[in-house]
């Protein structure tokens, strides 16, 4: 991730833990440790970053999802615009097209594969 991203997500994952829930920090948390630093334009386009445009696959059922990856006061499902605190959108930081994986979410384990990323769904 960039290192304008890294230190922005890092004082809301600290502005996060002495809020009223600060396990909602603990996924960012788990993401910003493995976190891999670029400068700004280093990043490859087919890696999910902050304003990423990601499409996944549920790999269960086979549904598409496009999602743009944001910071929580941007964040707007009805939109398409998922919070970077959310399951999903800490999970997705990072990852890139191809990959696959699995995270916790309200309703249980969830596998995806990250299947674009990109401007356009």
């Amino acid at each position: 991730m960039s290192e304008a991203d890294y230190s922005r997500l890092s004082a809301l994952a600290r502005a996060i833990k002495k809020s009223l829930a600060p396990e909602r920090a603990a996924p960012l948390e788990e993401q910003l440790r493995d976190a891999i630093l670029f400068e700004e334009g280093e990043i490859g386009p087919n890696y999910v970053a902050m304003r990423s445009l990601v499409t996944i696959r549920d790999v269960a059922s086979g549904e598409v999802f496009s999602y743009r990856l944001v910071f929580p006061a941007e964040a707007s499902i009805e939109e398409g615009r998922i919070s970077v605190l959310s399951p999903l959108g800490a999970a997705l930081l990072g990852r890139r097209e191809g990959e696959s994986f699995s995270y916790r979410s309200p309703g249980g384990l969830m596998a995806v594969r990250v299947d674009r990323v990109g401007d356009e769904a």
